[in-house]
Parts: structure tokens; C-alpha cells; sequence
């Protein structure tokens, strides 16, 4: 039933995508103590929507003039953005790239580039980097993110260590969070995890209430008492908290269920970890 749970929560969580964006952006600017910076917005904000536009070629050719401005030399710029120094210079005197025909298969990858370059994440796979910019607003397939990643080989992550980046990006997936959920958040335990459900709570009041039922649930099976099954189920259904139609399945077999509660000896802890 926790496993069960810990699903229901998930899929309560994948719902609440918007919400949960918000507050991943809400955590990162607070930790980089600024607003958004150029790479930032880069990052998290700027999407090249114009079909007449190739998107790789414009980041880096908005790239070239960054680096410019930062008095890198053109074979720098060459070696980082992996393009030619004639190249290069092509871009430094143009302002858009402008593309023939209509881009097909568009996905907004590029904002998400010195996120994915970042030494922090040169040991995970595709998966783990796909299921973290996801969060943030990637909205490409994994199909299309892997393509990209093996076609392009866009940057060179150790050339790219030596950029000014932004701070690093942390995100939350719903799984993790589903986890954290059955947790009273404690710094001791994990700072960032500890500061981004203090934040998510504090802004998202139904993402508070959301978690106070998963821990109750939880401690059904340690207080053991008769009835409050019963009364978990009554009030998350007069609530719209996402675990209504779980609550309700806990009807069809209330009595084995409730005495399962009451009677459970196993470690709940473990199950939650």
C-alpha cells in the first residue's frame, strides 16, 4: 500500500508539471542570490520559437559574441564551439542565423546546453540529464534529446569548464520528490532537498497539504489505531489533493486493509527509502 502510494503521489506530481517548474526556477535564482543572468535566462527562459531559425547555430553564434565581449581569442572560440575559425568570424558580424526552410522536429534543447555541459554532470547518463532538464521545461522526447546529443556533439564539456557559467542547476524529479514527500524535511538530511520543499511548500500551499497526507498515511502503520484509516479516507476526499481516487480503492477491501494497518510489525522507514 506505501508502494502503491508513493505511484499515486507520482502521477499527482506529473500533473502538477507548471507548479513544480515554477518552484525549481523559484530555488535556482534564489540559491545564484540574482535575478536570472544572460546564461541563466539562456538556461531556464530564452526559447527560439522562429521557424526561420536554426536554434544550434544561433546559440553559438550568440555564443561567439559572449566570448568575445569576454576577450576570447578566435581560436579559443573555435576550440570551445567546435566550428571553424572562419566560422567564427562569419558570426561576430551577424546578429540572427538565418535558415532556408522550416526546421522540423524543433525542440528547445539549446537553452538547456551549458546545463548539460556542466562538470557536475559529466558522469550521468542521457537518461539522468533527460529526466532533469524535463523538469525545467524541455519539451522534446528522449528520442530527440539523445539524436542531438550524438549528432551534434555541440560542446566540448572540458572547453566548456572554462566559461563563466551560471550557477548550477538543480532539479527535483517526481520520483525523488514522491520519496521526499514521506519525510518531515530536515536539514541535516540533505540542505538543497531540505530549502526546496521548505520553498515549494511555502509558495504551493496543495503541495504542503499533499505531503501532510502522505506522511499520515505512513504513520497509520505505526500509531496502529482503529478508525483512523477511516478517517485519512473521509478527509482526503473532501479535499482536492490528488489522492482522491486512491483513498477511494481503499474502500473495495476496507476491512482487510484496516486490519493490515493495525496489525503491520514491518518497517515502514525502509519501504520509504
Amino acid at each position: 500500500m506505501i508502494k502503491n502510494l508513493t505511484e499515486a503521489t507520482k502521477k499527482v506530481l506529473q500533473s502538477k508539471g507548471k507548479i513544480l517548474k515554477e518552484a525549481i526556477h523559484l530555488y535556482n535564482d534564489t540559491v545564484n542570490k540574482k535575478q536570472p543572468s544572460v546564461e541563466n535566462k539562456e538556461l531556464i527562459e530564452k526559447d527560439f520559437t522562429d521557424n526561420h531559425l536554426n536554434t544550434d547555430k544561433q546559440y553559438k553564434l550568440e555564443k561567439v559574441k559572449e566570448l568575445l565581449e569576454k576577450n576570447l581569442s578566435i581560436q579559443q572560440i573555435s576550440k570551445v564551439l567546435q566550428i571553424s575559425r572562419g566560422t567564427v568570424r562569419r558570426y561576430a558580424n551577424l546578429e540572427t542565423y538565418q535558415l532556408k526552410r522550416e526546421i522540423k522536429n524543433y525542440t528547445n534543447l539549446d537553452k538547456y546546453l551549458i546545463f548539460i555541459q556542466h562538470d557536475s554532470n559529466k558522469n550521468k547518463t542521457y537518461k539522468q540529464l533527460y529526466e532533469a532538464i524535463v523538469q525545467t521545461g524541455f519539451n522534446g522526447k528522449y528520442s530527440q534529446f539523445c539524436h542531438r546529443m550524438n549528432q551534434n556533439g555541440i560542446m566540448n564539456r572540458q572547453d566548456a569548464n572554462n566559461i563563466n557559467s551560471p550557477g548550477i542547476i538543480k532539479t527535483w524529479s517526481t520520483s525523488r520528490l514522491s520519496l521526499l514527500f514521506y519525510k518531515e524535511p530536515k536539514k541535516e538530511d540533505g540542505r538543497e532537498d531540505f530549502e526546496f520543499l521548505n520553498l515549494l511548500f511555502s509558495h504551493f500551499p496543495e503541495m504542503n497539504q499533499l505531503s501532510q497526507f502522505v506522511k499520515e498515511f505512513k504513520n497509520l502503520f505505526q500509531t496502529k489505531q482503529d478508525g483512523q484509516l477511516k478517517n485519512w479516507m473521509k478527509r482526503v476526499s473532501e479535499t482536492n489533493c490528488g489522492l482522491n481516487n486512491f483513498a477511494k480503492n481503499l474502500e473495495k477491501d476496507y476491512e482487510a486493509i484496516n486490519n493490515a494497518v493495525i496489525e503491520y510489525s514491518g518497517n515502514i522507514t525502509g519501504i520509504c527509502k
